[in-house]
């Protein structure tokens, strides 16, 4: 029983290791997505500011 008890814990110990990973993982992914998606924005906004000193160059 105490063979089989330890082994058990340490599956469990496994198993939490392994789903801290996972959440490792998934949080990287997110930044990553989240860091992707600011630099889309920061490109959208330098060229909506190029449109917009063009514009304002046409009519000065």
């Amino acid at each position: 029983m105490k063979a089989f008890q330890s082994s058990y814990e340490g599956q469990h110990v496994y198993l939490v290791v392994g789903k801290q990973q996972i959440m490792i993982k998934e949080l990287a992914v997110t930044l990553i997505n989240q860091i992707n998606q600011s630099r889309e924005a920061n490109l959208a906004i330098d060229h909506n500011r190029m449109k917009l000193s063009d514009g304002l160059n046409t009519y000065t």
